[in-house]
């Protein structure tokens, strides 16, 4: 197995297990890897192309605002050759305020039904002073070529800094695209481009307390949507966190909070889910996570759970009618704020646990950033967090990317990874088995094709039973892991 990792000079890596580089990598989209444009979101991974062999895409800041500048979507096959049309170019409305035109988001599905699969892509592109149009939701074929309907703009010309959900919400067996922006608004695209009835949902904390300028609300502009039947009745929700705003704080609406919304395919709030649950106070309104949510069965009631990181310095988990389970403190009263997490069972005792990193906002609290893991109930497991030896000659320590749970080595036991701040990749060695059902969240947005969408559903194992006969013999056959 090979351990793929993007940094911010917009290169792409490859290591083995044993941390020694690909032959052939780091990948460049620029002209060297150490002042090129960064690649900000997770690599996509998938069979774009139904070949057989699995296709790598990428995204890109631009280094200017002119055409041939602007961010770009890379799509590799696996000798490191660029797939034939490829990349493709972000549009631009040449807003003043100080943006850059980045693609920040990419994922990989079949939204319209060919047998084969799509790229998507989320950029920062939002309305200058002279235009309400800024189209930022791609969606192209194999060969480069635009799908009809993309790229979409919302009323407001909002740009996106967060991450693409893409999951079926309307039963047809295709992906549909779920995304915020910079504004109230969630939005839901059929793959032809179009807002589904009900959408874009309108956010405000209370769906009794919706008056403009008076009323808190969320906004998006750096989310990471999951998709997922949280209570198997066979209709997935939809389940995004974001920023609260207030505007009876200024004129400019500060952030006062952070909050979790939980919606249906319709673009209504879920029961249990009227008023958003909220956090605390911000610990920062910058360098902020994509409040991505994760999804996985925590107490093993047959119905999935939802956590998710806030900018307060807390980690939450939920129950799909709304419960709070538990909330762990991992800031302590520093700025520190955390990683998407991974779901999976890293010590061996069959239960889940949550993985996440951390990483300080200012520097102030640089020697307090690591890997932190907590079990199913939200209390630290032993051993944990986990230092960074190697960050401490670094301006940029912590991690803010998330990790990944894998057996990377072929012994049946699963590793973590991490690539952090400081340009290091490092992997821990677990106790943990590579067992596909004890690993519910094992990457960011749940796998390769960065879908934020548990396919098939992600339950907590039961172990299984067997009634034998004495008088027959047979034979243990062990297949993978399992």
């Amino acid at each position: 197995m090979k351990i793929l990792s993007a940094d911010s000079t917009g290169c792409v890596w490859a290591f083995e297990s044993n941390g020694a580089l690909v032959p052939g990598f780091p990948w460049k989209t620029g002209g060297v890897c150490d002042n090129a444009p960064r690649i900000n979101s997770p690599l996509a991974v998938g069979d774009i192309d139904g070949d057989g062999k699995l296709e790598i895409v990428a995204g890109t800041r631009g280094s200017g605002i002119n055409a041939g500048q602007r961010g770009k979507v890379y799509v590799w096959r696996r000798g490191g050759t660029l797939v034939a049309g490829w990349p493709k170019e972000m549009d631009w409305a040449y807003i003043t305020n100080g943006n850059f035109p980045e693609v920040y988001s990419v994922g990989i599905a079949n939204i319209v039904g060919d047998s084969k699969l799509e790229v998507v892509a989320l950029t920062s592109n939002e309305a200058g002073s002279n235009t309400n149009y800024a189209p930022n939701v791609y969606a192209w074929n194999t060969s480069g070529t635009i799908v009809p309907g993309f790229p979409t703009s919302s009323p407001k010309g909002s740009g996106i800094w967060g991450h693409v959900g893409l999951g079926d919400i309307n039963k047809d067996g295709y992906a549909d695209i779920i995304t915020g922006r910079d504004e109230i608004y969630y939005y839901a695209y059929n793959g032809q481009g179009n807002i589904y009835p009900g959408w874009p949902l309108h956010t405000y904390i209370d769906t009794t307390k919706n008056t403009w300028n008076v009323d808190k609300y969320l906004e998006f502009t750096r989310s990471g949507p999951a998709i997922a039947d949280l209570n198997g009745d066979g209709t997935v929700e939809i389940i995004t966190a974001g920023k609260v705003r207030d505007p009876l704080l200024g004129a400019s609406h500060p952030q006062s909070n952070s909050g979790l919304i939980v919606s249906t395919p319709a673009g209504v709030r879920r029961p249990g889910w009227e008023t958003a649950k909220l956090g605390g106070p911000p610990l920062a309104t910058t360098f902020t996570p994509n409040h991505p949510s994760a999804i996985a069965d925590l107490n093993r009631d047959g119905k999935l759970d939802i956590v998710v990181t806030y900018d307060d310095g807390t980690i939450r988990a939920y129950g799909e009618n709304g419960t709070a389970f538990w909330t762990y403190n991992y800031a302590q009263g520093r700025k520190l704020l955390a990683s998407e997490v991974a779901i999976g069972d890293v010590t061996g005792d069959g239960q889940v646990d949550i993985i996440f990193g951390t990483y300080s906002i200012d520097s102030s609290a640089h020697p307090y950033v690591g890997l932190f893991g907590l079990n199913a109930s939200g209390q630290p497991l032993s051993g944990f967090p986990l230092s960074l030896p190697d960050e401490t000659t670094t301006a940029s320590r912590g991690i803010m990317a998330g990790p990944t749970i894998a057996d990377i080595d072929g012994d049946c036991k699963v590793e973590i990874m991490a690539h952090s701040r400081g340009g290091v990749m490092y992997a821990w060695d677990t106790n943990g088995l590579n067992i596909r059902t004890r690993l519910p969240w094992p990457t960011s947005r749940y796998n390769t094709a960065r879908t934020g969408t548990p396919d098939p559903p992600v339950k907590n194992p039961t172990l299984p039973t067997f009634t034998v006969k004495s008088q027959i013999f047979m034979p243990v056959v062990r297949l993978g892991c399992q």
